[in-house]
C-alpha cells in the first residue's frame, strides 16, 4: 500500500485536474438540486493500537436519483498515522474509480468515471486506517465533511455525511500514587498502584530494571504496592508492567521509574522556567531536558495552571516502549544519567479540555532544557526556552505591520506580581504603558494588540519589568502567514550589548530579516557585519522596511545609530532564481544594542528565529531528534580572526558517546549542514552534540528542527 505513509502520498494531481474539468464544464450547464436527499456514511471498526482498521464508505440514494460522481472529505486525529483507499464493490460495478488527495489529517476522495453509469447503493470505497502504537484513545472519531454527488447530467444531488469511529482495545494501565519513586536511604516509601482496562484478572511483574534493595512490588487483583526502605544508595532504573487475561494474546501496561537514592535528602534549585504550555485534543507540548552535568541529577518538572496551582497533565514518555502507561500528574520527576537526555510529552487526548500555563525545573545538579508546542492539524510549533535569567526588564520586539504576535507571561515567584509594561514605537517613544496583575506562580496569555490595541499595525517593543523582589518569564510567538509560528526571543533590558547570528540566508527562496533593538536608556551605535561561509565579506542585498521608500542597497556591513528603546529592521531577500547566500552576521556596539535574525522560506512561508548569541561558553549542547522523520539542521560560526575546528562529541539520549569528529572554520567563518547527512551515526535516534569552543575563541551554533511536514523550529543550545 503506497499510499500508506504521509512521505509518499499517492500522485492524483492528473485525475484530479480532468475531474475538476469535467465537472466545471458540467456546472455550465442548469443544476436544479433535488429533493430527495442521498446518505454518504463511514462505518465502525474496532483494532488494537500499533494494528490497521478498515472502515466501509457506502452510499445510499433513499429513493432518489443515484449519482455518477460523489465526493467526501475524512478528518482524522493524530492517532492515524497513515490511510489508504481503496475503491469498493459499489464503485467497482459502477467502471468507477476512486482518487484521493491525503494530508496528515484528512483525505478527500472522488469517485468517478467518464462512463455513463451511476453508482448503486452500497460501499463505493474502503478505508484502511494505521493506528499508532502509542495511541492512548479509547475512540478514535473519523468525521465525514463536505460530501458531494451530482448526476449524469452534472446536476447536484442534496447528500447528508455521517462520520465513523474506530475503538481502540487499550492495554490495561498503570497509575502510581505518589508517581515518583523512594528517594532517601533508610526511609520507608510506598507507592500505592491500580491498573484500569484490559481484561481482568492481572499480573503484576517487575518488567525490567531492580528494584532498590529493600524495596518490593506486591499485586493482588487490580491493586499494587511498590514499599519498602531503602538500604542502598544508588540510580535505579525500573519498569513495572501488569498482564490481562486478554485472549488470545494477553495484553500489558507498564510504568516507568528512573530515582536516586540518597543519604540525605537532596536539595532540589530552581534551574529555570518555561513560561508556557499548551494541552487540549488538539495541541501537546513536548518538554526535553539535559543533564549538563558530570554526574546523575534528579530533576523535576512542576506544571502550574494560570491561578498557579498545580496542573495535572497527561504524560507520556516517548523513549520508553508504546506500552508504557500515561500518568497525570502536577509533578514529575526522574533521575538523568551525566549527558543523558529526557523527552515528556503531554498526551493528545479526545476531548481532553484547554489547559495553558507554564512549567517549573528543578534540579539537584546543573540542567538544561526547553519546551516545544505543536498544533495538529497545521504541524505548527514553536519552541519555549528554558528562562534561566533574573533580569530586570524583558523586552519583545514586534511587528504587527505583517504578523502578529502573542504574549505568555509567568509568576515564577511564590507571590503575587504586578508586572509593569511600557510599549513603545519603533523609534524608541513610549505609547503605552499598563500592569498585569499575576498570581503567585500564575501564568497569563494573549495576543498583544487585543490587550494593547495601540499596537496594532505598529512595530516597536512591549518591555514587562521583574518586580521587586519577583521573578517573571517572559515568551512572544509570532503569528504570520500562511499561520506559521516563530518564537520571539525575550531581550533582556540594558544587558550587554553585541553577538553573533550563526545563520543567514538570502535568494532562492529564502529571506533573513534582522532585528535590532536598543534596550538601553541612552543612544547607542550599532554595526552589523554579514560574513559568507569563507569568512569573506558577504555582499547581500538590503532594504530597510520602516523607510517604506522600497529602496535597496548592496554591502556587507551596515552602521546605524538607534535611540533608546527603538528597533531596527533590516532585510536581505535576493532574486527567487539565484543561488542562496549563506553565511554569519555579527553584532558590536559600545552600547545594549541586542536582537535576533528570522529566517524565512519564502515558497512555503516557513520561518525560524536565529538568537543574537553573546555567551562565551567552554562549550555549547545542542538536542537533536532524528526519530519519526524528523531531521535536523546545524549551523556552526566562528567570530574569532583564527580558523578554528571545532570538537564535536555525539551522544545518544543514553548519554553514552556514539561518536566524535571536528569541523574546521575559517577566520570569521561558517558551516552549515543536515546532521544526519554529516554523521550518519544520528540517523533515526535522539541525542546531543556537544561543540566545544576553541581555546582562545568564540563560536555560536544554531540548531533547526524540521519535520515531515517541512516546518522550522529553534533548537535551544545549553551551555557547559
Amino acid at each position: 500500500m503506497t499510499a500508506f505513509f504521509f512521505p509518499n502520498p499517492p500522485r492524483t494531481k492528473g485525475y484530479f485536474a480532468r475531474v475538476f474539468l469535467w465537472n466545471s464544464m458540467i456546472a455550465l450547464m442548469a443544476a436544479p438540486l433535488f429533493a430527495q436527499q442521498g446518505a454518504l456514511s463511514i462505518g465502525s471498526a474496532s483494532t488494537v493500537p500499533g494494528s490497521t482498521a478498515v472502515l466501509t464508505v457506502s452510499t445510499a440514494a433513499n429513493g432518489g436519483v443515484q449519482p455518477a460522481v460523489l465526493r467526501w472529505t475524512m478528518q482524522y486525529p493524530p492517532d492515524v498515522t497513515g490511510i489508504d483507499v481503496a475503491p469498493g464493490p459499489a464503485a467497482i460495478d459502477a467502471g468507477k474509480t476512486v482518487t484521493c488527495s491525503y494530508t496528515i489529517s484528512s483525505a478527500t476522495c472522488l469517485a468517478w468515471g467518464e462512463n455513463v453509469s451511476v453508482i448503486q447503493d452500497g460501499p463505493v470505497a474502503t478505508a484502511t486506517f494505521q493506528i499508532s502504537a502509542a495511541s492512548k484513545n479509547r475512540i478514535i472519531a473519523v468525521s465525514n465533511i463536505m460530501g458531494s454527488a451530482s448526476d449524469l447530467q452534472g446536476n447536484s444531488l442534496p447528500v447528508t455525511s455521517a462520520g465513523g469511529s474506530i475503538a481502540l482495545l487499550l492495554p490495561p494501565a498503570i497509575t502510581c500514587t505518589p508517581s515518583g519513586g523512594p528517594r532517601v536511604l533508610n526511609q520507608y516509601f510506598a507507592a500505592q498502584c491500580s491498573a484500569t482496562g484490559g481484561v481482568p484478572p492481572y499480573n503484576w511483574q517487575l518488567n525490567s530494571g531492580a528494584l532498590p534493595p529493600g524495596m518490593s512490588l506486591s499485586g493482588h487483583g487490580a491493586s499494587a504496592q511498590i514499599a519498602g526502605t531503602p538500604t542502598a544508595a544508588g540510580v535505579y532504573r525500573y519498569t513495572i508492567s501488569v498482564v490481562d487475561s486478554s485472549s488470545p494474546s494477553p495484553a500489558k501496561g507498564t510504568l516507568a521509574f528512573a530515582v536516586s537514592i540518597q543519604s540525605s535528602p537532596e536539595k532540589f534549585n530552581l534551574i529555570g522556567s518555561m513560561p508556557h504550555l499548551a494541552v487540549d485534543e488538539n495541541w501537546t507540548t513536548t518538554f526535553t531536558l539535559v543533564n549538563t552535568s558530570a554526574s546523575d541529577a534528579q530533576s523535576e518538572l512542576n506544571f502550574l495552571g494560570d491561578t498557579g496551582n498545580p496542573l495535572p497533565l497527561p504524560l507520556t514518555l516517548p523513549q520508553q516502549t508504546a506500552d508504557q502507561s500515561l500518568q497525570t500528574t502536577p509533578t514529575f520527576d526522574w533521575t538523568l544519567a551525566s549527558n543523558a537526555s529526557l523527552i515528556v510529552q503531554t498526551a493528545s487526548l479526545a476531548n481532553l479540555p484547554s489547559q495553558s500555563g507554564s512549567t517549573q525545573l528543578t534540579a539537584t545538579a546543573s540542567m538544561g532544557g526547553f519546551a516545544i508546542f505543536h498544533l495538529y492539524p497545521s504541524e505548527q510549533e514553536a519552541v519555549v526556552p528554558l528562562e534561566t535569567r533574573n533580569a530586570p526588564s524583558y523586552l519583545l520586539a514586534f511587528d504587527n505591520t505583517n504578523a502578529s504576535l502573542s504574549v505568555a507571561l509567568a509568576n515564577v515567584a511564590v507571590e503575587p506580581a504586578n508586572v509593569s509594561v511600557l510599549i513603545h514605537d519603533d523609534t524608541g517613544v513610549q505609547i503605552g504603558s499598563g500592569s498585569l496583575a499575576l498570581l503567585g506562580g500564575g501564568h497569563t496569555s494573549f495576543v498583544l494588540s487585543d490587550l494593547f490595541p495601540i499596537t496594532a499595525a505598529q512595530r516597536g517593543t512591549v518591555e514587562f519589568d521583574t518586580p521587586p523582589g519577583g521573578q517573571i518569564s517572559v515568551l512572544g510567538v509570532r503569528n504570520a502567514a500562511p499561520g506559521t509560528l516563530t518564537t520571539i526571543p525575550a531581550l533582556a533590558g540594558a544587558a550587554a550589548g553585541g553577538g553573533t547570528m550563526a545563520h543567514i540566508a538570502s535568494a532562492n527562496g529564502w529571506k533573513t530579516t534582522f532585528v535590532l533593538v536598543n534596550t538601553g536608556t541612552s543612544a547607542a551605535p550599532a554595526h552589523l557585519q554579514f560574513f559568507d561561509d569563507y569568512g569573506n565579506p558577504l555582499v547581500l542585498p538590503l532594504s530597510f522596511p520602516q523607510s517604506g521608500d522600497g529602496v535597496s542597497v548592496f554591502d556587507s556591513k551596515i552602521d546605524r545609530t538607534l535611540n533608546a528603546g527603538a528597533t531596527l529592521l533590516i532585510e536581505s531577500e535576493g532574486p527567487l532564481e539565484n543561488p542562496v547566500q549563506t553565511g554569519s552576521a555579527q553584532l558590536t556596539t559600545t552600547g545594549n544594542v541586542s536582537g535576533f535574525g528570522i529566517f524565512r522560506y519564502e515558497p512555503n512561508g516557513q520561518e525560524a528565529v536565529v538568537p543574537l548569541e553573546n555567551r562565551n561558553a567552554r562549550s555549547y549542547i545542542l538536542t537533536f531528534d532524528n526519530t519519526a522523520g524528523i531531521s535536523t539542521g546545524v549551523a556552526v560560526s566562528n567570530s574569532s580572526l583564527q580558523p578554528v575546528n571545532v570538537q564535536v562529541i555525539i551522544r545518544d539520549d543514553s548519554g553514552a558517546q556514539i561518536g566524535n569528529s571536528a569541523i574546521p572554520l575559517a577566520a570569521n567563518g561558517h558551516g552549515a549542514f543536515v546532521l544526519a547527512n554529516q554523521f550518519p551515526v544520528t540517523e533515526g535516534i535522539r541525542g546531543t552534540l556537544e561543540f566545544a569552543a576553541p581555546a582562545g575563541a568564540q563560536i555560536s551554533i544554531l540548531g533547526i528542527r524540521s519535520p515531515p511536514t517541512h516546518t522550522f523550529t529553534t533548537l535551544p543550545t545549553q551551555t557547559r
